[in-house]
């Protein structure tokens, strides 16, 4: 394939303010502080996707920071990511972005984890980061996580 193969694409970063959750005093406090939120995120993503953008990526703790005591941490899929899921469905438009989350497959464990969302609502590609200085990290287990994830897992890559 050619250059002249490559159809020009529109692309956003977007940097909307997380939310706070420093006022949160339950987990329940974070998910509505989260839900009031989720209006900004509509309006960058309907803007961006207005423009033609096809790929919209929001920066680390999209969603929000675990917080230090963890009440920001979400579930992974889970109601929050289904909604940003809706979002790029509803705007027809790739959509990444990073949050700490739940671990279903390493119970009692939180990762920092990206993913990216593709024009139909589904999540494409999953990646837990592997090097952090503040959170779990797969190195932390790692043999489990590879017997798990695969290396596949470990090194995503979405093909085009």
């Amino acid at each position: 394939m050619g250059t002249a193969d490559i159809r020009p694409w529109v692309g956003t970063c977007a940097q909307v303010s997380p939310p706070n959750f420093g006022q949160a005093k339950t987990k329940e406090d974070a998910r509505q502080a989260l839900a009031a939120h989720m209006p900004r995120y509509e309006s960058t993503i309907r803007n961006a996707a207005d423009r033609g953008s096809e790929l919209i990526l929001f920066p680390e703790f999209m969603l929000g920071s675990g917080g230090g005591d963890l009440k920001g941490v979400l579930d992974y899929p889970g109601p929050e990511i289904e909604q940003v899921q809706k979002l790029a469905h509803k705007y027809k438009t790739y959509v990444g972005g990073n949050v700490y989350t739940r671990s279903r497959d390493f119970p009692g464990r939180y990762l920092n984890t990206s993913f990216l969302i593709n024009k139909s609502g589904d999540i494409v590609l999953t990646y837990y980061r592997l090097h952090t200085y503040h959170s779990n990290s797969p190195h932390d287990f790692w043999q489990r996580f590879l017997d798990k994830v695969g290396i596949e897992g470990a090194f995503p890559d979405r093909k085009s």
